[in-house]
């Protein structure tokens, strides 16, 4: 099972999956997990609203993320489990893909950027674990120092020759660390992909739902809670709400090197599901090549999220191809 992939109770899709993924894997062979759950997706959004929510019954209890379901373990072609390491700057690596071919003096200074980024992230992040470790080293010490002159102040009272509290008995406080909590330089925070010529095809100009296909996982959940007071989106929109769901990508967070990135080094930040209601997923924002390395390092640890902010803040022309390749005109 992909380390990635969220646990979470089975999805109504997950339990179409039960039954539809078999039939399309015999059907589609040497097709990847990810096509094929894509395949079934667009099947289940031909279903009815109640067909749908007869699946519940009809389907057996699933296990919560069962490795053995063959729609969360097969192998795809872009898992790239390899990448991640234990102990690593990151749990999951994040995938920086370039997708503009025009202008290769562009992306090297971008990677140049971005390698400075890494270099100059790693070393503070370096220098604050080892500032952590030393004062828990000082508060250690200065405990076992406490306890060290009770017990000599006890000891002496017994004989009968107390010293003052506070006394010095002698010895040198050690503050050698070892290094077992600092960053291995080698951890990258970035697969970076610059795919050669014969390659590039699939991926040149993508739009980010192309690549989260890609990439991620597609399921689909309930969509966000709906504010009070407010109207679902109409005409319903999978990426946003559709009969009460949304179709979402989960996996490694995505960065999209473009034609823009050629002119002001930033990259798109992808998200897979929207985080309140009216975002969608695929939204996107840019972001710096200077700002990247600790965004990812920050989106793996979960101290930040996406929500932009809970204002329009998305690139609009992004979300309108993503929409358009699921069919919707958007407004």
């Amino acid at each position: 099972m992909p380390a990635h992939v969220p646990l979470t109770p089975p999805s109504l899709f997950q339990r179409y999956l039960s039954t539809a993924y078999s039939r399309l894997k015999d059907t589609h062979p040497g097709v990847g997990r990810r096509a094929l759950r894509v395949q079934a997706a667009e099947e289940f959004w031909l279903l009815t609203p109640e067909r749908r929510l007869s699946l519940e019954k009809e389907t057996p209890q699933l296990e919560l993320n069962d490795p053995s379901h063959p729609w969360i373990s097969d192998p795809d072609p872009l898992d790239f489990d390899h990448v991640d390491t234990e102990g690593g700057i990151v749990k999951h690596v994040g995938i920086l893909i370039r997708t503009d071919y025009t202008n290769d003096e562009a992306w090297k200074a971008f990677s140049t950027t971005l390698e400075q980024a890494e270099k100059d992230g790693l070393a503070a992040l370096t220098e604050e674990m080892k500032d952590v470790e030393v004062g828990e080293e000082k508060g250690e010490e200065s405990d076992e120092e406490e306890e060290g002159e009770e017990e000599e102040v006890a000891e002496a009272e017994a004989q009968g020759d107390a010293k003052p509290q506070g006394e010095s008995s002698g010895g040198t406080a050690d503050y050698s660390m070892e290094d077992t909590n600092t960053v291995d330089a080698k951890d990258n925070a970035f697969l970076a992909l610059d795919l050669a010529p014969d390659f590039r095809d699939g991926f040149r100009n993508a739009s980010n739902l192309t690549l989260l296909r890609l990439f991620n996982d597609v399921d689909i959940v309930p969509s966000p809670k709906l504010p009070q007071g407010a109207q679902r989106i109409r005409p319903p929109n999978r990426l946003v709400d559709r009969d009460g769901y949304q179709e979402v990508y989960d996996g490694r967070l995505i960065w999209v090197y473009d034609a823009q990135s050629n002119l002001d080094g930033s990259v798109r930040v992808v998200t897979g599901r929207g985080s309140i209601y009216g975002t969608a997923s695929g939204d996107s924002w840019r972001a710096k090549g200077t700002h990247i390395w600790e965004l990812q390092v920050s989106l793996d640890a979960g101290v930040m999220k996406i929500d932009f902010g809970g204002a329009d803040c998305w690139t609009w022309e992004e979300r309108k191809r993503n929409f358009a390749e699921v069919g919707i005109v958007a407004k």
